[in-house]
């Protein structure tokens, strides 16, 4: 029998890597939603369950011109693809023509995120009712699938504060100096950032604890324009990407009714991609890797013969090995 593989034209499970799904519950989750629908890359439906699931639009780094995998049969191939069952493939049902509605699911846009919102709302968290799937389907169809979202070039991944850590940990020169800011400046912290909340997207990926989870994570990092970031408390992965309201470093919608309320109140004075992403692996218990340098981990990684992962060293050494590493090797 012949692999339905080889007759696929668009390969869309090599350039649809799901970030996450999560339950409609609340205009929380409604407004979520709306926020991951405002970046590039990133392509949303929403389930008749009352799910959204969001997909990043990246090539797999393995796809060749030809639609093929360049690593088909071989030990680099993932095996989150090698035992993905092409006869029962979701990809092909779903993501061939995202204009025509399927009998459980609708591809969603911003527009399409904003109807929704609006015809829900509410002066509270709450969902205020719950239409059925064919009128609401009716509801949403009235706006056109706005098709054709700009995908950036994410290649390479290696942005400023990264290629420092890079070049400091492969020649053990010093890196810049962070710089001080005074008590009125700090108040307004946003005018002087390089809006890394708008250049990233930070979703929970599960703390790895068998040989299936690392695979998951290779697998992900294959696609163009991913890293992995790993703390004392939890993994995550890292997308490059932008939002669309970003200009010239600042956000054109700030105080207005469209801006997603999760932007509206999140305390820039405690900001996570601050502390974290744009200092990366300069910040005590953060590390995030792109794909090479997470490769260089695999001297860290035992299992037991049912696959469970053995316990990493902290992420301070974690650091120090892959630093090591760098150092030694003739990478880049």
């Amino acid at each position: 029998m012949t692999s339905p593989c080889l007759s696929c034209q668009t390969s869309p499970c090599c350039s649809h890597l799901e970030l996450t799904s999560f339950p409609i519950r609340s205009q929380t989750e409604l407004d979520q939603a709306l926020y991951f629908s405002n970046f590039s890359n990133i392509d949303t439906t929403f389930s008749a369950d009352w799910r959204c699931t969001v997909y990043f639009l990246s090539r797999c780094k393995n796809l060749t011109a030809e639609g093929g995998c360049a690593v088909h049969n071989a030990p680099e191939q993932p095996l989150v693809c090698v035992n993905y069952n092409p006869y029962k493939c979701f990809y092909s049902k779903v993501m061939t023509n995202k204009a025509e509605p399927k009998p459980d699911l609708v591809w969603m846009d911003n527009q399409r995120w904003r109807l929704l919102q609006h015809w829900l709302s509410s002066d509270d968290d709450r969902i205020p009712f719950y239409p059925a799937w064919p009128e609401l389907l009716l509801q949403l169809l009235q706006s056109e699938l706005q098709g054709g979202k700009p995908v950036q070039n994410t290649q390479p991944v290696y942005d400023t504060a990264y290629a420092n850590w890079l070049i400091w940990a492969e020649t053990q020169t010093a890196l810049p100096a962070p710089p001080k800011f005074s008590l009125s400046q700090y108040r307004s912290i946003c005018n002087s950032c390089s809006s890394w909340c708008c250049s990233f997207l930070s979703v929970p990926l599960k703390q790895p604890t068998e040989f299936k989870d690392i695979d998951y994570i290779r697998y992900c990092l294959n696609f163009e324009g991913t890293q992995v970031a790993i703390t004392e408390t939890g993994w995550s992965l890292l997308v490059k990407t932008t939002c669309s309201h970003l200009r010239d470093n600042q956000c054109s919608i700030y105080q207005q009714p469209e801006r997603p309320k999760l932007c509206r109140y999140y305390p820039e004075q405690d900001c996570y991609y601050r502390k974290t992403i744009a200092q990366p692996n300069n910040t005590q218990g953060y590390l995030r890797l792109a794909q090479s340098e997470f490769e260089l981990m695999a001297g860290l990684f035992h299992f037991q013969d049912h696959g469970q992962l053995l316990p990493l060293p902290d992420i301070a050494s974690i650091k120090a090995y892959v630093e090591q590493q760098l150092a030694a090797s003739d990478y880049g």
